[in-house]
Order: structure tokens, then sequence, then C-alpha cells
């Protein structure tokens, strides 16, 4: 079968110019009839006798009265209404198909790479299955060269273990989604990759300081995104399998021989732990693929030419779009087909913001005008270091200083290293008139002029260069971090100085019971002139205006929820100074059901089964461990459960505080890791009196080297000791089991 798949890859060491692209408007689904049906068919064929892999046979339709035979690699049954059927197509060289059926849900796909065809199963609200023709590059990434920079792909590493501070890095904590850059290793197994079959991959062949930057250069990419590009597997796991994806750095080409890369599209929100896989060498080439192959999993389709023909485009001047091959230019961005001769003018923003994936974009971080700029940081010798981001197309940020006159000389830096933001700098007087602007030849902008006394603006946002069409790009993509350096002679006299404001009740922690009345008060003062007027806000949204000192607002019917309340203060002159946010939460009443029931809350908050929350004056229970960053919602019914509005009489719901003591956010940690000596030392969360069964095995999961059972003596995290001396040196797999509760959690281990 190895061989087998080999020659399904062979296709991927040459970069082809052109593929057949189905006419997608004549693609008829064929109805397979309802799921349940499907699945039992599947499940009665496939339990009438156990052979081994390759041997069971199941008929698969496909439109215009085919029928293919599928042998079956891997078969997974978890549940009655939960299969997983992965293999290749008898009598069809280089051929893969994949069914998973959960409940009326179904997905999957039949492919066929020597006749470059491709099927897509699916599903309709009413649990109908139907499976359609499609254009195979729909379903994955093919042919995506290695960097020609580098002509080979990656080797074992040979340096020693990573240093362990570069398996910590995160982009974004607590963000919607993660984004795993997986470089130590990664067994896998009963995935679409190769037939279901296990591989084995070994780790990245990247020295340290290619790692640091191959992990920069696609952070830089994902930093418009609610989304934490992280080499941490302990935060990786925290996250829902729906909100989550493995980028594997390897040189085990087994998915895909002789490319740079590969994925499956979509598969972010297949809820499976498909991962995807980069092969290049270098922290430019395998950092441009691997920004690439998690495109894919977003649901992104590759961007190429019509004319000539070709399924990834190259870019142009200095410039590729991400979703091309952007090995050899310097300016890499998202793109919506822009340029000539574009065989794809999707949006890719807007696809990896969509619903589907639950990441969107950050929260911006400064106000778009000069009425919600927000104080440049300068210190009391006048020197200015503020740092930001734009994060969507045509963003602005704004920002005001007060100067008692001279020279004024700003710095506005992109990225230090693979940047992808070009920045336009504006300066204003404070009526926000525009007095200098710049926007050079490079990324990075600079401001320097002399100013009289007084209040001024400047703003910061993305730009492009050149003609998008053959010689450069538009604002699109041109996204990312900045700074802003540089001095100004602060404004101590002849300028105006802004106003203070801090809020004085309620305090911040404070808790209130739904439907709330939430009274605000707010000191405000201007040591030059006099406070014109308070606003107060929830988040970016205003509650309302005080004109007159004592500043205050009543905010009425606040529902369960957790709040972040700001005052804005407005001083005669137009400076504008916001005061540190405070924090409130309101828990739902509701009669009974919700009284002592959290609000629902993010990251850190990590959710349990048995949890309850209340979300949108709704009582919802978690159905699932290790839960955040998901709201409840009736589209994701596998994970909570609606038990009704915030009503009725019924005992007040234990809080999930109480329920999450259970075990702690952090289940299993083991040390010192790589382990040199006879004893492994674990720290272990859970109730006491519980029974655990430890487990040492190889990498690939198969018979224990070590097992014994330790019983937990106390409630919460605890430390365990285990005897490894005769635990032979390599990479193994630890691996603690809750006897009572079922749940099981593993980590590697290093044995040096």
């Amino acid at each position: 079968m190895k061989q087998s798949l080999h020659a399904l890859w062979l296709l991927c060491c040459t970069f082809l110019l052109s593929s057949p692209l189905l006419a997608q408007s004549t693609a008829q689904p064929l109805p397979l009839g309802a799921v349940a049906t499907l699945r039992q068919q599947f499940q009665t064929t496939l339990s009438r006798s156990v052979q081994p892999a390759g041997q069971q046979l199941i008929s698969l339709r496909l439109p215009h009265s085919r029928t293919l035979e599928g042998r079956v690699q891997f078969y997974k049954a978890d549940a009655p209404q939960a299969t997983r059927i992965i293999g290749a197509i008898a009598g069809q060289p280089n051929s893969s198909f994949f069914i998973d059926i959960n409940g009326n849900t179904l997905k999957g796909h039949i492919i066929l790479l020597q006749t470059r065809q491709a099927f897509k199963y699916s599903a309709d609200s009413q649990g109908n299955a139907y499976i359609t023709e499609t254009d195979i590059n729909k379903i994955l990434c093919i042919d995506y060269e290695q960097a020609p920079a580098t002509g080979k792909a990656l080797t074992p590493r040979s340096s020693g273990r990573i240093d362990p501070a570069l398996l910590k890095l995160e982009s974004f904590p607590g963000a919607n989604g993660c984004i795993l850059l997986d470089f130590d290793g990664q067994y896998v197994s009963g995935t679409p990759w190769n037939n279901g079959q296990p591989i084995n991959a070994q780790p990245a062949q990247l020295s340290d300081a290619e790692i640091r930057e191959a992990w920069e250069l696609i952070s830089e990419d994902y930093k418009p995104f609610s989304v934490n590009i992280t080499t941490n597997e302990a935060v990786f796991n925290t996250y829902a399998k729906n909100r989550r994806m493995r980028v594997i750095f390897t040189p085990t080409n087994t998915a895909a021989p002789g490319a740079g890369g590969v994925a499956y599209l979509e598969s972010f929100s297949w809820n499976d732990d498909t991962p995807c896989w980069v092969f290049n060498a270098g922290a430019k080439a395998g950092g441009e693929a691997g920004a690439h192959e998690a495109g894919h999993t977003l649901g992104l389709n590759h961007d190429g030419r019509t004319s000539p023909r070709e399924e990834y485009y190259q870019g142009h001047g200095s410039w590729a779009p991400i979703m091309g091959v952007g090995y050899t230019k310097t300016i890499v961005q998202w793109s919506k087909g822009e340029y000539t001769s574009a065989n794809n003018r999707e949006d890719d923003l807007s696809i990896i913001t969509s619903a589907t994936y639950g990441v969107g974009y950050r929260a911006d971080d400064y106000g778009n005008t000069t009425a919600s700029a927000s104080p440049l940081t300068v210190n009391a010798a006048g020197s200015v270091n503020t740092n930001g981001l734009i994060e969507r197309t045509g963003d602005v940020d704004v920002f005001s200083f007060s100067t008692a006159g001279g020279n004024v000389s700003l710095n506005f830096n992109t990225a230090t290293r693979h940047p992808d933001l070009d920045i336009l700098a504006t300066l204003y007087n404070s009526s926000g008139t525009a007095v200098s602007t710049s926007n050079p030849a490079g990324l990075s902008a600079s401001i320097s002029t002399s100013l009289a006394a007084g209040n001024y603006f400047v703003s910061v946002t993305g730009t492009g260069a050149g003609a998008a069409a053959n010689t450069g790009y538009s604002n699109y993509g041109s996204l990312g971090t900045y700074s802003i350096t540089g001095t100004i002679v602060p404004g101590t006299s002849g300028g105006n100085q802004p106003p203070a404001v801090s809020i004085t009740a309620p305090a911040s922690g404070s808790t209130f019971n739904a439907p709330a009345t939430v009274n605000i008060s707010a000191d405000a003062s201007d040591s030059d002139g006099t406070v014109s007027q308070v606003e107060f806000f929830n988040g970016s949204t205003s509650l309302g205006i005080d004109n007159v000192a004592p500043y205050s607002f009543s905010w009425t019917n606040v529902a369960a929820g957790a709040y972040t309340i700001t005052a804005r203060a407005t001083d005669n002159q137009g400076a504008i100074t916001t005061s540190a946010p405070v924090s409130i939460t309101v828990n739902g009443t509701g009669g009974g059901n919700c009284n002592n029931v959290p609000p629902y809350a993010g990251y850190p908050t990590v959710y349990r089964s048995g949890d309850k929350a209340v979300y949108n004056n709704r009582l919802w229970e978690c159905l699932v461990d290790g839960l955040f960053n998901v709201p409840p919602s009736t589209a994701y019914y596998w994970w909570w459960k609606d038990l009704g509005a915030c009503t009725g009489s019924i005992p007040a719901a234990t809080t999930a505080a109480t329920l999450a003591d259970t075990e702690a956010p952090t289940p299993l940690t083991a040390y010192p890791n790589p382990v040199q000596g006879n004893e492994l030392q674990l720290k272990v969360a859970g109730q006491p009196g519980t029974a655990v069964i430890i487990e040492i095995l190889d990498i690939k999961g198969g018979q224990p080297l070590l097992r014994q059972s330790q019983t937990l003596s106390a409630k919460g995290t605890q430390p365990l000791r285990v005897n490894v001396s005769r635990i032979p040196a390599g990479t193994w797999l630890l691996k603690v089991s809750h006897t009572a509760s079922g749940k099981v959690h593993t980590t590697k281990i290093i044995r040096l």
C-alpha cells in the first residue's frame, strides 16, 4: 500500500502548468438516500466479517450510474450514529476515499488522482445524502511545488532537541481559533492521509532560528484574525477540534511525496484533527508553505492564472499571493484576484472570517477618527513608543498628541521580518486638516516637521503600490503590525493638555443580577481648560453622554453577560482621554433555573462536560471537555445543550466553577522533559480516591512498555512519580486514563 501511495503523489514532483477544471454549473448531485440509511448500509456490510485492511469492499455510487468498489483500509464506528471509513478504490491506481458520518451530517470525498477527478459527499438539513463531482483542487491541494531555493525536502533533524522556549510561542493567547505549528514530530492515524494508515512523522530539519522565523512569518500573515499561531501543544489541546489545525513540519512526506506541502480544503472545521503538512526546508520556504496550507484548511482555493494557464501564480515584481507561490517574493499577501488573468477572484479575508470557521477578525485596537483617537504614548522626555495592528482593509488607526512646539519626528515601521503591511501615515492639525503625509517607496513611513504648540493627530493605514494588475498590489492585503517611534516636544507648555478621567463606580469585578441596572459614575477634570462632555461605553458601543459634572449614566435592563465599561472625556479644545476599563458581570437569575449560574465567558475560561452558563438569557449545558471560545448556540448542538430560557423555578444550578473542579485546565504535566534520570514526575488533576492508569507507549501507540495504577489522594492538581529506569532512550507517548470518568490525557516525553 505504501508503494501505491508513493505512486499516488508522484505527480506532485512536477509543477504542472494546467489542470482540468470542472464546469461546476453542470455538476448535478446524485441523491444517495437518507444519511442514516447510508450509514446502516456501510455498517451492515463491514460488520459481516472482520478481514485485514484492504480486503473488505464497499460499493460507492457515483453520478451517471457509475459504481466503484472501495477497499477499506480504516473503519471506526464510535457510536451507533458515528462511522468513519477510509480506503482506496479497487482497480484505480492513485485513488482514495473518505466517508465520515455523525448523526445526520455527512462529509467526505473520492479522489481519482490519475484522471484528476474528485467527488464530494454532503448532506442537507433534512439528513439527505448526496455525492457531487467537483474540481479536484477544491478538495485537495495538489502539485504545490517544493521551494526552488532549496530543491529538496526536509531531512531528519540532527542538531539535538528544540529549544523548549520555541515550543511555547503564541501570537494571540485567548484567540477564537488556534493553528499549531508542529516541529517536533507527530504520529498520525485514522485520518484521510495515507488512506487512514499511520504516518510517523519525524521532527523538522529546521534550526532553532529557522523555527522562530517561520513562526514569525505565519503569525504576521494571520495577525488580522482572531487565531493563535502557537507552537505549544498544551495550548492547542485546549481548543475544540473544529477551532484548531495542526500544521506538521516534517521530512516524512508520505502524504504527498515531492510536494512542498499538502492540505485538505475546509478541514479546519472538520472536527477530527486531520492535520496539514509542510515538507519544505528553510524558514522562508517552510513559512510560506505553512501559511498556504493553513489557508486551504480555512477554505481558500489556489490563486493561479487563466493565461498562461497555471494553478499557482508566482506573482509579479516583489509581490505574490499567499495562495499562489511566494517563495521568491518579499511581499506575500492575502488576495482577491486583482492581478491580470486571475483564475480565482474569491475574497480570502471574507472566507477566513466567515462563521464556518468561528475565527473572525481581531477587535479593532484603535479608533478610526479624530473623535475616537487614542493618545499617542509619549514619555516625559518626549520619546514615542506605540504599537498597533491594521486588521481590516481600509482600517485607520488615529492617535492624538500635544506638543509645546518644535520638531516632531515620527517613524512608522512594519514588522521586522516578512511584513505584509505597506504604511500610509498622515499628520493632522487640531481641526482635522492634513499637515503632512508619508508613503515612500518602501513599506515603512516617516514624518519629520516643525509644529507650533497645540494638539495634533496622526493616522496609520494600509496602502498599495503600483498597479495591482501587473506591477504592484492594492491595499486589500496590506494588513499587519506596526510600531510608531520617534520624538515629540511634550505639551508641557503652550499646548493643550488632555483631560483626566476615571470611573468611580461600579468597581471592577462587580456582579449584578439580570435584568440589571448599572449606575456608572466618573470623575473628569482638565488642567488647562474645561471638560465639555463624558461619554460612557460598553466595549465600543456608546451608552450615553453627560455634559455636566458629576458625570454619570444609568444603564438599565442589562442582560446576563460579561461587560467592559469605559468613560471617554473630551475637553474644550477637543483633546480626548479614555479611562481605564472596568469589568463587570451580570448573572442570570430568571426565576430560579439561571440563579447563580455565571454568564458564558471566553478564554481563559475552559468548559467541561456538565458545566452550565447563561448566554443571551438562556441556560446552556456543556456536553464536552476542554471547550472554550465557542459561544453557546443551537448550531453547536453537539457541544452545547439548550436548557431553555431563564425562567421557571427549578433548583439553583451548580456553578461552573464547582463543576470544573473535577479537573484543572491543564490535566497532565510531565517533568523533567526530557528526562535523564530514573524518575519522571507528573502533575495530574482529579478528585480524591480516583484511580488513574499510567502507561508509556511507543509513539505509534502500540503495546505499553510500562503500565501501572495509582490513586489520587487530594482534589485538584497533585504530583505523582513514575520509575522510568526500564524505558529506553527515545520519544514516547505518556498516557493517563481516569478509570471513573473514562477521560484520557496524553503527552509526548523524551527519554535521554
